[in-house]
């Protein structure tokens, strides 16, 4: 999903591009350079003056070697003279190289500097807009950004979601709630966690009924030979009252034995 996602974007950066393009709203990066020609034809005619010059372009303008007007910035000076000395220079920029170009006209020469890169249709646009792929890379990047900070957060609370079910599981095996109604899952991982888990439950649940069968079956057992143990020590204790009324000359001890071992006995039945 993220990467179909992210090829989505990169498809959409390329369709919107064209789209600006075809509906006008920016020149192609290679539009100045293009239009710098009709510029160098411009100045070398009569009664041409600067503010012939398209707004995407800044220059230099001077006359018998007195600058008239200049809006380069003062940090473009080395590519100026280098552009006067050569007729051309570039900046090494990756993106958006700056490219100065110079050109004479008798006593008088024009440095105009422009960006190979796209600019808006719109002068007040290309102003605040100078470097609009920089903007434009942004622009997506964000947009990029925020896509995939939502496919992660869909896909965190989808694992959650998942995880809890095997933890609903889990607390019900705890509380020994061994018929709880099963869950199933789409995702083969998480299934086969809750296969586990259901087989467990399954197998606690018949070893606890074996084990309740076989409680059942040993607390039936001891009430039977309870019973059948109380019944002669009954009887012992009867016939030993009557022994000590008939035998009146036999020595006490004897029967207090006997009758001690009797209490003994009963209380290991009580148990």
């Amino acid at each position: 999903m993220e990467l179909v996602y992210s090829f989505s974007i990169i498809v959409l950066f390329y369709v919107g591009l064209n789209v600006l393009l075809n509906a006008g709203v920016v020149y192609p990066a290679n539009y100045a350079d293009i239009q710098s020609e009709k510029v160098e034809a411009g100045f070398k005619t009569e009664g041409w003056t600067p503010d012939e010059i398209p707004y995407y372009y800044d220059f230099l303008y001077l006359k018998d070697g007195k600058i008239i007007e200049n809006t380069i910035d003062k940090k473009y000076d080395d590519l100026v003279q280098q552009a006067i000395k050569n007729g051309r220079a570039i900046s090494d920029e990756i993106i958006g190289s700056n490219v100065f170009k110079a050109y004479i006209s008798g006593n008088r020469q024009l440095v105009i500097r422009y960006r190979v890169n796209v600019i808006f249709t719109n002068k007040k646009l290309y102003k605040l807009f100078e470097n609009f792929e920089w903007g434009y890379i942004v622009f997506i990047l964000t947009i990029w950004f925020l896509g995939f900070a939502l496919l992660l957060i869909r896909s965190s609370n989808i694992l959650k979601r998942e995880i809890h079910k095997i933890a609903m599981a889990n607390d019900n095996i705890r509380r020994m709630d061994l018929d709880y109604e099963r869950e199933h899952s789409k995702y083969k991982e998480i299934e086969g966690v809750l296969v586990s888990v259901d087989v467990l439950a399954e197998n606690l649940k018949k070893s606890l009924g074996k084990q309740w069968d076989m409680q059942v079956k040993q607390k039936e057992l001891v009430e039977q030979l309870t019973h059948d143990i109380r019944t002669p020590i009954t009887l012992i204790k009867g016939n030993l009252e009557l022994l000590k009324e008939e035998h009146r000359d036999v020595s006490s001890e004897r029967f207090a034995d006997i009758s001690n071992g009797i209490d003994r006995l009963e209380k290991y039945i009580e148990n």
